[in-house]
């Protein structure tokens, strides 16, 4: 048990980095890493080279698209990495065309890949960054594609450039995006959380995820007040101004009472969100817990601090309970907290820019 002749010294209150989180706008500024920076909408381009455009008046053209009544081949004319994960993405992207596009295309078609095929439909390269689109010539983009509509058959092949991303998910969607303007759909078609420019169509349940991430920024700087405060409650009990530092120690409470809330909700937010890849739920509500934890062990320690330097401060004894506050606090602060990036990737919003400081 802790000493009753005086109280131990504590370690010092610790500031956690709180960050602030920017989503890549549309899917074209999605790149490694993340750019943090939006695109603006693309305009519509004409011929060959009308890669990845769309406007408001973008519709498949029924029965006289390049494509319509017939098995379009896929093929891959160039790999930047790795060959086999290329080639199972196509497979996967290509299927889900076939499987959804009479939901959103006036005509019928197949799309089927083949490794060496003659006179392909459409030809697939990977390279290392794109840098010019259509007629958007400066920028980084995640992929580019020749833009099929009524009467283009001069157009094919159909062009599709890829720069390769460490994200299935991510590297997948860009793909299913690139083939869905080869097969005439523009940004504004359906389905959106492949289409749509905007990155809130992309994801589901995009709105709760940066929730979490925005109640996760509350309560950390919750956390950074409380710790504070605390500092400047054990530089008063070294001063043996307890009555000073008691006051302190409730107010440093009510922070991490705020932080609790914060937490709770956060967990009640996660608790309603879908499965959907990359994101992690499972480990989402582990860090949530951990969260918990940190914020229950500090409120026990403050209010044991609290307590014990009120009793001091009234002449009633209290460095027994003041010591269990200190070793307590002491306990905590080795916690690990949860990065954020941890919690970036457990929501599943993948290719943000952090940008982190003390304070």
């Amino acid at each position: 048990m802790g000493r009753t002749d005086g109280p131990r010294r504590s370690r010092r209150g610790i500031l956690v980095a709180a960050g602030t989180v920017v989503a890549a706008g549309c899917l074209e500024s999605f790149e490694n890493g993340g750019s943090g920076e939006e695109k603006p909408t693309q305009e519509t381009t004409t011929g060959e080279s009308s890669a990845d455009r769309a406007t408001d008046d973008e519709t498949a053209t029924p029965g006289t698209h390049p494509l319509a009544d017939r098995t379009a081949t896929v093929t891959v004319e160039r790999v930047e990495a790795d060959r086999d994960r290329l080639e199972r993405l196509l497979r996967e992207a290509t299927a889900f065309w076939n499987d959804t596009h009479p939901q959103y295309l006036e005509y019928t078609t197949t799309l089927e890949y083949q490794a060496d095929a003659e006179e392909p439909a459409i030809l697939v390269s990977e390279v290392p960054a794109i840098e010019e689109c259509g007629t958007h010539d400066s920028g980084k983009f995640a992929g580019c594609a020749t833009y099929l509509t009524a009467g283009s058959e001069e157009s094919l092949p159909a062009e599709v450039r890829l720069a390769p991303d460490a994200s299935d998910w991510l590297y997948r969607t860009v793909i299913k995006h690139e083939l869905g303007h080869v097969l005439g759909l523009g940004h504004d078609d359906e389905p959106a959380t492949i289409m749509d420019n905007s990155v809130e169509a992309r994801y589901p349940e995009y709105e709760q995820r940066r929730e979490i991430l925005d109640l996760r920024k509350q309560w950390i700087t919750e956390y950074n007040d409380a710790a504070e405060v605390l500092s400047a409650a054990f530089d008063d009990a070294d001063d043996e101004d307890y009555e000073t530092a008691a006051g302190r120690y409730e107010t440093a409470g009510e922070h991490y009472q705020t932080a609790s809330e914060l937490v709770e909700s956060a967990a009640e937010t996660a608790s309603e969100l879908s499965t959907f890849e990359p994101a992690d739920r499972d480990r989402l509500v582990e860090l949530l817990d951990r969260e918990r934890s940190f914020v229950d062990s500090m409120q026990s320690a403050i209010e044991y601090l609290k307590s014990g330097s009120e009793q001091i401060a009234s002449g009633d004894g209290g460095y027994e309970t003041y010591n269990e506050g200190v070793d307590r606090y002491n306990a905590t602060v080795q916690q690990s907290l949860p990065e954020t990036e941890a919690y970036i990737a457990a929501v599943g919003l993948v290719h943000i820019t952090v940008e982190s400081g003390e304070g």
